[in-house]
């Protein structure tokens, strides 16, 4: 039996690259149509004839910071690989400070929020989002370490006294998708103007319907209750341990076991700021039988042998679900920890930063929407569900180019 031939030979070194699987990268943005959607947008033209096209700009940064790039240094990566401008159809690549200069010219506070709309708004329509969706809310400290606009010191529970940022995110669940992002000083309180984010956030959403709200003990406030009321909302929305919330507690009595070390109790709950009571959904986790018992203890009962070995936190809500089920809803919400721990180390939302305000939001909504078309790019083309991290799902480029030429090399065996 004869062993079939191999044709070995060397192909032009100029022509070979270690970001080949960027090419599925190009395809894909081009089946969205992604360079027609830039030349729709609001995006400012240099005033040289010398500068480069914006949506050029655009599509380069988007592709840098996919493949790692989180720092405006890094933009120089790919630029030294002379296979890429033939694999993304990129006739100039830009040196690291075109993009600076590029993200400067956002001097307003409209410049950004007109963009924010539009790539917010394109990219719920490219998921497409039912027409009712689940919304979670959440924030989170920026650490900066500069002079830059809007970097105060305030809540920061890693680097205590150092300036931040301390922006406001809305996510969906299903899809995992970003649907908004304000930068905002880091002395700013959590549901600072929450009222105007969650109407920018419906905006982006356009005619679909916000139908759960959920969010964690910082935005439990009458605003976003009422907001939530106005629009016909459910929420799930944590409550603080504070001494109201655990006198409440210490008089509940029907516990109900939902599993091991875990029970659930419920009572009707108004604060002073409201205009009506509430249902308050009470977690009971026993630490000797859960190692990693979430909670907290309370302080009023410490010296109480029946409440020192238990954990407790409380749920706020309007929905008329039982205690477990609205308890099983809110537990989906802890991606959104995991959404931000991702966008922090893959997507570079620590790292870009400027001096001037506003251009550091522009660049830190174009890495969202990276985040965004990667996530698009995994169900769509990858068909995973699951979300990888940055250079795990980097490298399924090549894993994918793999399979294709065993597929090309079976058919010329074969």
């Amino acid at each position: 039996m004869t062993k079939p031939g191999y044709q070995i030979s060397f192909s032009n070194a100029d022509n070979v690259s270690a970001w080949g699987g960027l090419a599925l990268w190009a395809q894909f943005l081009k089946a969205l149509r992604f360079r027609s959607q830039l030349a729709r947008w609001s995006l400012p033209h240099p005033q040289s004839n010398r500068g480069y096209d914006p949506c050029l700009l655009v599509e380069q940064f988007v592709t840098n910071v996919l493949c790692g790039a989180n720092r405006f240094c890094h933009m120089n990566t790919l630029r030294t690989d002379k296979a890429i401008p033939q694999i993304c159809d990129w006739s100039k690549m830009p040196e690291q400070k075109a993009f600076s200069r590029f993200f400067q010219r956002f001097t307003t506070s409209n410049q950004s929020a007109v963009l924010m709309t539009e790539v917010y708004s394109w990219c719920a329509d490219q998921a497409r989002v039912s027409d009712c969706v689940t919304l979670d809310v959440d924030s989170t400290a920026i650490t900066r370490f500069g002079h830059q606009q809007g970097a105060e010191v305030g809540y920061n529970p890693r680097y205590h006294g150092r300036k931040s940022h301390h922006p406001l995110l809305a996510f969906l669940t299903e899809p995992n998708l970003i649907v908004n992002f304000w930068l905002r000083p880091g002395n700013s309180h959590t549901a600072n103007n929450i009222e105007g984010f969650l109407e920018q956030t419906k905006s982006h959403l356009g005619a679909r319907r916000i139908g759960l709200l959920r969010a964690d003990s910082g935005f439990l406030s009458p605003k976003v209750i009422d907001w939530c009321e106005k629009q016909q909302a459910d929420f799930i929305i944590a409550a603080k341990m504070t001494q109201v919330i655990q006198r409440t507690i210490g008089q509940v009595h029907d516990w109900c076991d939902v599993t091991d070390g875990i029970a659930i109790s419920e009572a009707s709950y108004k604060a002073s700021s409201w205009d009506k009571s509430y249902r308050v959904i009470f977690i009971r986790q026993d630490k000797d039988i859960r190692e990693q018992a979430i909670g907290k203890s309370l302080s009023l009962f410490e010296d109480d042998w029946d409440f020192e070995h238990y954990r407790y936190s409380a749920l706020v809500t309007n929905m008329k679900y039982d205690a477990a089920t609205i308890w099983r809803v809110y537990r989906l919400r802890a991606n959104c920890e995991n959404q931000i721990k991702a966008l922090k180390e893959d997507f570079g939302l620590n790292s870009f930063v400027m001096k001037d305000y506003w251009a550091t939001e522009v660049a830190l909504t174009l890495a969202m929407l990276t985040a965004n078309l990667a996530s698009l790019f995994r169900r769509s083309c990858l068909h995973l569900r699951k979300k990888h991290a940055c250079n795990t799902f980097c490298s399924m480029f090549w894993w994918c180019l793999q399979d294709t030429y065993r597929i090309k090399m079976k058919s010329r065996i074969g």
